[in-house]
């Protein structure tokens, strides 16, 4: 597993936050990424934002995943890209909560950040 599909650190602390609940299979704990939740019985998808808080672990969904859940609490992220004078770049836009926001290298950049701006323009357990 790559972990450039999973949302960074500091989008992980702010979904936890936010209420994320979904069960994944990547996670981080004491700021280092793993890619697997394993167990005696193979791999283990449950929810790491559960755990107590002096273990330090936050669920770690595919950017993906985390656009889904911000989407079912009313955040719809749009990454898109723009050329301008062969110059590509990547911009993104929470629709009817921001501007587009632009200057992002690639679409897996835009998207980390679009969450992590959607996580802090939404309501705690909302």
């Amino acid at each position: 597993m790559d972990s450039k599909f999973n949302v960074s650190l500091e989008a992980a602390k702010l979904l936890k936050e936010k209420g994320y609940d979904r069960e994944c299979v990547a996670y981080y704990q004491h700021e280092r990424f793993h890619p697997y939740s394993i167990n005696i019985f193979g791999l283990k998808t449950y929810n790491k934002n559960d755990a107590p808080p002096y273990m330090e672990q936050y669920s770690a969904p595919t950017k993906d995943e985390a656009v889904d859940w911000l989407e079912s609490k009313g955040m719809c992220i749009i990454v898109f890209r723009r050329t301008i004078d062969n110059k590509v770049e990547w911009r993104y836009v929470i629709h009817g909560h921001t501007e587009i926001i632009s200057g992002f290298q690639t679409r897996l950049e835009a998207k980390d950040a679009a969450i992590i701006k959607a996580c802090k323009l939404l309501e705690n357990g909302n």
